[in-house]
């Protein structure tokens, strides 16, 4: 699933055609800070000890609601001018946004067997999560990089 994902991604970032496929760009900044929050956010959760589940717990979801707002606003900007789009450029949307949407699901998969973890297995969960989130991350920022030529991966 994870090679499909990527090669979706591959396939979209070649194919995108730069004239017609772009929105007006967001805040980079805001972008950024907000990027930098959840790397805090995730450094800080690779420290966090069974004993300090919750906390991690609340910091995962945290990260996971910020991530929803920046999907949500992805899918939005995605949808602005649709009618106004090529068949071509709208199935690339939709097929960018579809493996977001496939990320984030299994994002929410670690996070719901971080809540069920031992502490046998909490440090095995845990970076799942991370390696998840990471992914995620990625993806969100190669997307908006696809769907509006904005690139968020600068620091």
């Amino acid at each position: 699933m994870f090679a499909t994902i990527l090669s979706t991604f591959a396939l979209t970032s070649a194919c995108t055609d730069q004239s017609d496929d772009k929105q007006p760009a967001a805040d980079a900044t805001d972008a950024g800070e907000v990027k930098k929050e959840w790397s805090e956010a995730m450094e800080s959760l690779k420290a966090y000890s069974i004993t300090q589940r919750d906390e991690a717990l609340v910091k995962a979801e945290e990260t996971i609601d910020a991530m929803d707002k920046r999907i949500d606003e992805m899918e939005s900007r995605a949808s602005q001018g649709w009618q106004d789009l090529s068949a071509d450029i709208r199935q690339r949307r939709e097929a960018t946004l579809s493996a977001m949407q496939e990320q984030r699901e299994a994002l929410a998969e670690q996070y719901e067997q971080m809540k069920a973890s031992s502490s046998d297995t909490w440090d095995d969960v845990k970076k799942g999560f991370i390696d998840s989130y990471n992914t995620l991350s990625s993806s969100l920022d190669d997307a908006q990089s696809d769907l509006f030529g904005e690139d968020t991966k600068k620091e």
